[in-house]
């Protein structure tokens, strides 16, 4: 039996952190809400992926650190212009129909760059 998908989510509030908990799917395991890039960062817990909510300032910021400090995490963004700065990156348009997919994109494309790396 495989386990969940552990995630972990970065918004810009608390409504946003949990529409994108919402939108996730069944099979992600939220494993932690965060408003604050610092909670993430510090987070010892094993996690698949990162949704970071692209509208923050500092999303793409928090991104490049991410994948400094967690290179084994999928980084999906939701929203935001920075197509760069996610392993995947989605509309907040398409949340609810496109997240779950998404999730599964991202660790896809994390895998095929961890091989490229």
């Amino acid at each position: 039996m495989c386990r969940a998908i552990w995630v972990a989510i970065l918004a810009a509030t608390t409504d946003q952190a949990a529409r994108l908990r919402r939108a996730a799917g069944p099979d992600a395991q939220v494993i932690l809400l965060a408003t604050g890039a610092e909670e993430i960062l510090g987070e010892q817990t094993t996690m698949d992926v990162v949704i970071v909510d692209g509208s923050r300032p500092d999303a793409a910021a928090f991104s490049a650190r991410l994948r400094e400090t967690r290179p084994e995490v999928a980084i999906l963004v939701v929203g935001g212009d920075d197509q760069e700065a996610g392993h995947h990156v989605i509309p907040w348009e398409s949340l609810e129909d496109a997240l779950p997919g998404a999730i599964t994109r991202a660790l896809i494309a994390r895998s095929r760059s961890g091989r490229n790396a």
